[in-house]
This record gives structure tokens, C-alpha cells and sequence, in this order.
């Protein structure tokens, strides 16, 4: 069984500033740090759900910014033909629930949980990105399954 970590890019591993100073396809290696943290605390695997994942080039960078870390994602959420990231979500789960043991998901948009999502969802503000704040409180989620 596994902790699962739903992950965005955009207002999660960098912000709309360094997006504004660096382009559209700048990760930011001191929020990777903060999310190679969270993996190593709570021993979680990484599953894509940003929209970085329709596209070989943009998985491709993901790949190369976790990898200066030691990490990886193991999997990608399903690409429907709307934009649905939170039945994204689910889907991917039910297909893999003999293997979650617990999840979060990281993301800077609400549309990324619904009602039976919402208590797994750890939003970052996308001025911001990912904080050591909500880095804690997902590791305590996650390890305790407390959420703060």
C-alpha cells in the first residue's frame, strides 16, 4: 500500500511571478526540495494530474526537475476530453485503490477536489506555490491522517 501524491505544476512547484520572469515551463527547485520532503517523510509515490502531463515535452521536464531530486512520478491521471482533474482524480483511484493506502492532492485550483475529495486537498495559493506550511500539514495527513 501507498501514499499517493496527486500532483500540479503550475502554483504548486513554482509560481505566476517566476512563470511571468521565467516562461511557461519554469519548475522551481526549492519547492521541488519542499515536495522531495514531504515524499521522504511519508514515503509517498508521485502521480501526475497537471495538464504538464498531455504532453511528452512538458512530462519530459517534470522528469528532469523531480530527478535532480531522486524522484520520479510512477503515473500520470487519465486525459478525459473535458477538463475534469478532480473525476481525473477519482478514476485513477479507482483503478488503484488495492495499492493507496492514503493521498493528497497539491494544487492551486479548487476545481482540483470536490466533496469527496476535499479532506485530501492541499491547496497552495499559485502567488506563492508550495510552502513548507503546506508541506507539514500534508506530511501530518498523510503519516496521522490529520489534516490542520
Amino acid at each position: 500500500m501507498n501514499n499517493i501524491i496527486f500532483l500540479d505544476i503550475d502554483g504548486v512547484l513554482n509560481n505566476y511571478s517566476l512563470i511571468r520572469n521565467y516562461g511557461l515551463d519554469y519548475i522551481d527547485n526549492d519547492m521541488v526540495k519542499i515536495l522531495k520532503n514531504i515524499v521522504n517523510i511519508t514515503n509517498s509515490k508521485i502521480v501526475l494530474s497537471s495538464t504538464w502531463r498531455k504532453k511528452a515535452t512538458d512530462r519530459l521536464l517534470v522528469k528532469s526537475s523531480l530527478a535532480l531530486e531522486g524522484m520520479n512520478f510512477i503515473d500520470c491521471t487519465s486525459v478525459r476530453s473535458f477538463d475534469d482533474r478532480c473525476d481525473e482524480i477519482n478514476d485513477w483511484l479507482i483503478a488503484n485503490k488495492e495499492t493507496v493506502s492514503n493521498f493528497i492532492i497539491l494544487d492551486d485550483d479548487p476545481d482540483a477536489s470536490n466533496d469527496n475529495l476535499s479532506k485530501h486537498f492541499f491547496q497552495t495559493d499559485g502567488d506563492i506555490g508550495l510552502t513548507n506550511e503546506i508541506a507539514q500539514q500534508a506530511i501530518n495527513f498523510l503519516n496521522l491522517g490529520l489534516q490542520i
